[in-house]
């Protein structure tokens, strides 16, 4: 069983700042395919898993949050009939190849906001690989400034444990996965009033008998890349169809 440590309590990008003290990387890799940068490492039966992305998009910081934020809007069609949460008549606007679907729950109760938060609220996800895993995930955005006046938003996503979900609502999927600790962030800064740098940061921690092997990780690391490019994929779509007209990613 994976050992639950006080990073399992963080919400902020520092949650993984320490680039894992005490384990070995064993794993680095540039995708460049993808254009990502993916990283692995190793202590004992656990292993973390790390990717970053980086793009300057052609559209409002505004636009760029709602393309992000449409979680219900990111599912599998193919799994209609697996749904539990959503109808099964919805379709999904953009294909996400394990995912059956997305609930967002934003009746919470028993938290305070932290400094500069805007919004906070829970999305349980039920994925469908080979068998069927389940989990709710809290998402926290914040609204700040930097040193030249920009605005920046940052949208951070934690994976709950059962406890953890229980205390702000009564949890519509239990805590099912091969992963014990998953985090992401979307760091969204204004470079003018028609471009938004987009950074993307996701780790994940695993005591799994075969994701945590070296042998595994190649694979791991395929499936990674895959996943945060459909998730690119769909912000351009969304940012596109809201502009009526095709929206141009370029590298930063």
């Amino acid at each position: 069983m994976l050992i639950k440590s006080i990073l399992l309590m963080a919400i902020t990008i520092n949650i993984f700042a320490s680039e894992y003290s005490g384990f070995e990387i064993d794993n680095k890799e540039n995708n460049k395919k993808y254009e990502i940068d993916l990283l692995s490492g190793k202590k004992d039966s656990l292993r973390f898993y790390k990717g970053t992305r980086s793009r300057l998009l052609k559209d409002n910081i505004q636009n760029v949050l709602k393309s992000i934020t449409n979680f219900e809007d990111k599912c599998n069609n193919e799994y209609k009939d697996r749904r539990k949460l959503m109808s099964k008549n919805q379709d999904c606007k953009y294909h996400n190849s394990n995912l059956v679907e997305s609930k967002i729950y934003k009746e919470l109760e028993g938290f305070k906001k932290e400094k500069n938060e805007v919004d906070r609220y829970l999305v349980a996800r039920r994925i469908y690989n080979r068998q069927n895993f389940s989990h709710m995930d809290l998402v926290v955005i914040y609204e700040s400034k930097n040193e030249n006046g920009k605005k920046v938003i940052k949208v951070n996503q934690k994976m709950l444990d059962d406890k953890e979900a229980k205390k702000y609502i009564s949890p519509p999927v239990e805590h099912d996965s091969v992963f014990e600790i998953a985090y992401s962030n979307f760091t969204l800064t204004e470079v003018s009033a028609k471009e938004t740098k987009l950074e993307y940061y996701y780790a994940s921690e695993t005591d799994h008998w075969l994701l945590n092997k070296s042998v595994s990780v190649s694979k791991v690391f395929e499936s990674m890349a895959k996943s945060i490019d459909l998730l690119f994929n769909s912000i351009d779509q969304e940012l596109a169809k809201r502009n009526s007209t095709k929206i141009k990613i370029v590298s930063k």
